[in-house]
């Protein structure tokens, strides 16, 4: 019997080991996604369409980047385990390492969901394809739902493993390896279902006309008060206010990773009631915070999702001519060049996967900076460390920027560019470059500035300016290193991994130019030499932004080949 040809329209994605794994329990979830109102044919088969898209790779370059980007993020939450398992061989309070670790998950989710996972719940990419077909409102959230979820599991279980391979030692054996693991699944679903559930009252509230918008500053919110407010919170609440606080029944019963600490206790033989209402409390609230979730967004999502996100105003009459016009006469050195700084700048405010991926971290980073500054400030004698963290992590998010500029749901501004009579396709990448750069960074670092004056004083400008130009340093010598084609050309690629490696290289370069300013710091004409070198070194490398290529795989001519296949 001849063998069948191999389906032409099947990708090497759509027969990996994660979407068949992931296809697999859904199947086994068939009943309950019924009862909860899902159209189970079509549910599965935009999963299926999402995971896809998310496993392929944005080009054969890029794919090796995008594994170990993968991998390093797991490695990390990995360790990040392990220290909590560590708890359970030094401590002798087997609470305080069930709390703790638990805890610790419940943050993490928490950061991994505010900084990037929730854009998946919002994202308006595909709603434009869907929204003439008839998919309910429900079964598309359950799609976003399920796969936000997936990914938070392969960080749970990453979590989970650290932690249990040192905890085995001197835990009980069958508690830890079971119970731990059911614990840690539980604290995923909580954290995944508070999140949605917040999201869909907040659609409710506001209207799908302004979802997009307010979910956005909500998230920004929520980023600074997970960042910043964990830190400064410990020294402006008095420590017996704290102390009240930890000893108030009512409050130790609404936080579920004591709860979780009290079901591992029941498994272990420690029977009574407040035991069993545990249980019931672990196995209810992320059952209810989900059906609610469901239930909540059964109406406008679709509406929702659609709805504006932009931070332009809407010139109907005439060109804009404001600062950023202004910038781009001064800073570019081409029509090319002016073309596409301004044109990368335009976008970038209004791409709404550009904001909701770039905001948070710009805006978390710095308050989580800017809360360390308050205790680095009073337990160390030199302010360095706080100036060059501070400075360097402005730089650190400029990788994702870029990565998300190179991309949009509608990328056909590609057309325009290969009809016009360019002479440089270059030029049009260096001058979306020196935009993005002077707009997004270097205003992002004046604020910077701003804030440290506020800690340390005019006193130490020198010291602060000296920050600023090392942070300026790595960005603009990282920019020729990056892959980068004209902006918005592309398909859109969420939550890209390919750009993690040189990340992990920033940090390497931010600290060896941390201690460089601490060395620098030591006498004041060293401070002052340093300043005149580092101004000295911006300029040459934002010169050097002329001779920046563009890359093979993301030419406009690579573009239209691969939209023609």
């Amino acid at each position: 019997m001849a063998k069948l040809p191999a389906d032409p329209w099947r990708t090497k994605e759509e027969g990996g080991l994660f979407l068949g794994l992931i296809l697999r329990l859904v199947d086994q979830l068939q009943r309950p996604l019924r009862a909860f109102g899902v159209d189970y044919p079509i549910f599965r088969e935009l999963l299926r369409a999402r995971v896809v898209m998310d496993l392929r790779p944005s080009g054969e370059s890029t794919s090796g980047w995008g594994v170990a980007g993968i991998v390093v993020v797991l490695l990390v939450t990995w360790l990040i385990g392990m220290g909590t398992g560590v708890m359970a061989l030094a401590q002798d309070d087997r609470a305080l390492w069930l709390v703790g670790s638990q805890s610790a998950l419940f943050f993490l989710l928490l950061f991994y969901l505010v900084q990037a996972l929730a854009g998946m719940l919002v994202d308006p990419t595909d709603v434009r394809v869907l929204a003439p077909h008839p998919v309910p409102d429900r079964t598309l959230f359950a799609v976003r739902l399920v796969q936000v979820f997936a990914y938070l599991f392969v960080l749970a279980a990453s979590f989970t493993l650290g932690n249990v391979m040192l905890a085995v030692f001197r835990q009980p054996v069958l508690a830890t390896l079971f119970v731990f693991p059911l614990l840690s699944l539980a604290c995923t679903l909580t954290a995944l279902g508070g999140v949605t559930l917040f999201l869909a009252v907040l659609l409710r509230v506001v209207g799908p006309a302004h979802f997009q918008r307010v979910s956005l500053w909500a998230q920004i919110g929520s980023a600074v008060v997970l960042m910043g407010g964990l830190q400064v919170a410990p020294r402006l609440v008095p420590e017996h206010l704290w102390q009240r606080l930890g000893e108030n029944e009512f409050l130790r019963a609404c936080w579920p990773p004591l709860q979780f600490a009290r079901v591992y206790e029941l498994t272990t033989g420690v029977v009574d009631r407040v035991h069993w209402i545990a249980l019931a409390f672990t196995v209810a609230l992320p059952a209810l915070a989900l059906l609610a979730t469901l239930r909540l967004a059964s109406r406008s999502y679709i509406a929702g999702l659609d709805g504006s996100l932009e931070f332009t105003r809407k010139h109907p009459r005439t060109w804009p001519q404001g600062l950023v016009t202004r910038l781009a006469a001064r800073l570019t050195r081409s029509r090319e060049q002016r073309a596409g700084f301004e044109f990368a700048v335009a976008l970038s405010f209004r791409e709404a996967h550009v904001l909701r991926a770039t905001l948070p971290q710009f805006v978390s980073f710095q308050a989580m900076w800017i809360g360390l500054g308050v205790s680095l400030q009073r337990g160390l004698d030199s302010p360095s460390l706080y100036l060059c963290m501070s400075s360097g992590m402005v730089a650190l998010v400029l990788p994702n920027l870029l990565e998300m500029c190179q991309g949009s749901p509608t990328p056909e501004a590609r057309w325009i560019f290969v009809a016009s009579p360019l002479e440089s396709e270059a030029e049009l990448v260096r001058g979306a470059t020196k935009g993005l750069l002077a707009v997004w960074y270097g205003a992002s670092l004046l604020s910077v500035l701003a804030v440290q004056l506020c800690f340390v004083g005019p006193g130490a400008i020198l010291s602060v300016l000296l920050a600023a130009e090392l942070s300026a340093l790595i960005a603009l010598g990282y920019a020729r290193v990056w892959s980068l084609g004209v902006p918005f050309t592309h398909p859109a690629k969420k939550n890209s991994m390919d750009n993690v490696g040189l990340v992990l290289t920033m940090f390497l370069a931010l600290g060896a130019l941390g201690l460089l300013h601490w060395a620098l710091s030591q006498h004041v004409l060293l401070l002052a030499g340093g300043v005149l070198a580092g101004a000295f070194g911006v300029r040459f490398l934002w010169r050097a932004l002329e001779r920046m290529p563009v890359s093979k795989s993301r030419r406009l001519d690579a573009a239209q080949a691969q939209s023609a296949t």
